[in-house]
């Protein structure tokens, strides 16, 4: 479970639930300088020049007549960022669009995309330039402090206990005895993009890492960190559309009266 911040109240949402919402503020009207906050998923091997690239193409074909005035590198609270700068016909105007843009971690789920974007019909003149620097000067992201004690254990390869996995794109929930079976059964590719959320037995989500090995060969694990201690896998249970368990966990009923017995045996 996630906790989400809104300008007017707070919720608690699912782990399973993307974040994609878009901010949407106006001087009054779409006819003048608007600001835009948006959300976009990104590979977990993009770069900001990957980025930069995908961008470049996809305005390219998006947009009719795109003239591309500038696209360079800068920062945002400290972070590395992209800026692009361009206009393109809507209509019979001309817009002009400037776009600060900034690659971050998203827990347990790769990587997303953070766009800042100003928008200003016929002009982007010397005042809606200041305006936009000035909010986006204002940026401040979370980043989040270690826990005091932190937890980060590899999940031994060989580990009998039961594990589960969610894949987000079909919806089916997984049960596995013993690691090596799960580790078998999964994509590592989308599993490092996110597509996947995996739990251990007492229903606490687990991180995928990288191991360091002295041979320079990248391999990677499920880890147990402080941050999972606190997830729950009730509500991606009760939001699976199957399961495909073992003798004993074939059904969701079967699966949350297990995981209030691991509960209550803590």
């Amino acid at each position: 479970m996630s906790e989400y911040t809104l300008q007017e109240c707070m919720l608690t949402l699912p782990d399973l639930l993307h974040d994609r919402t878009m901010n949407l503020f106006t001087l009054g009207g779409a006819n003048e300088f608007t600001f835009v906050i948006s959300r976009a998923p990104a590979q977990a091997g993009d770069t900001l020049q990957s980025v930069s690239t995908r961008l470049a193409e996809e305005l390219q074909t998006n947009l009719p007549e795109l003239g591309l005035i500038h696209v360079e590198l800068t920062e945002l609270d400290g972070i590395p960022a992209l800026e692009l700068f361009y206009s393109f016909k809507s209509g019979q105007r001309t817009l002009l669009q400037k776009q600060r843009v900034v690659l971050l971690d998203e827990a347990f789920q790769g990587k997303k995309l953070l766009c800042f974007i100003g928008t200003c019909p016929d002009a982007f003149d010397a005042s809606h330039a200041r305006v936009y620097d000035l909010i986006t000067a204002t940026v401040r992201f979370h980043h989040p402090s270690p826990p005091a004690q932190p937890i980060s254990n590899e999940i031994p390869a060989d580990s009998p206990s039961v594990y589960f996995s969610f894949d987000r794109e079909s919806r089916e929930l997984l049960v596995f005895q013993g690691m090596a079976s799960l580790y078998a059964s999964v994509d590592l590719n989308r599993a490092k993009q996110g597509d996947y959320l995996f739990f251990d037995s007492g229903g606490h989500r687990l991180s995928i890492g990288p191991v360091a090995r002295e041979d320079n060969v990248t391999r990677y694990a499920l880890w147990k960190t402080a941050e999972g201690q606190k997830q729950t896998m009730i509500h991606t249970l009760l939001l699976a559309k199957s399961v495909r368990g073992i003798p004993g966990l074939e059904t969701a009923d079967a699966i949350e009266v297990w995981l209030c017995q691991q509960i209550n045996q803590q």
